[in-house]
């Protein structure tokens, strides 16, 4: 099974309910899951932090948002039975904007 999901526009603070929302399409795959010992490898990509930047948190909540984002990613539990999940994180940081310059 594969489970794409893109989102665009979000801040850090709104990451965490749209991976839940991957992890309940998950269970929802794992109730239907007729394979024993299947693994699913989970393959988050987020490229974050200008939104949350631009829109004026400090860097302090904006780290508090991605330490919640990292929970949310290797913390959640899922009950899909007989499944192996395998969990990676690509994450791309903010990049310097022109618009940032007096941000960093």
């Amino acid at each position: 099974p594969q489970i794409n999901v893109g989102v665009g526009g979000s801040t850090l603070g709104q990451t965490p309910s749209q991976i839940q929302e991957v992890y309940d399409r998950l269970e929802q795959i794992g109730r239907n899951n007729t394979k024993k010992n299947e693994t699913i490898i989970l393959f988050f990509i987020a490229c974050a932090g200008e939104n949350d930047v631009s829109s004026g948190i400090s860097v302090e909540k904006a780290t508090e948002r991605f330490e919640a984002l990292l929970n949310k990613i290797f913390s959640t539990k899922t009950t899909a039975a007989m499944m192996t999940i395998e969990t990676y994180l690509v994450f791309l940081g903010p990049k310097l904007e022109p618009w940032l310059a007096d941000d960093f």
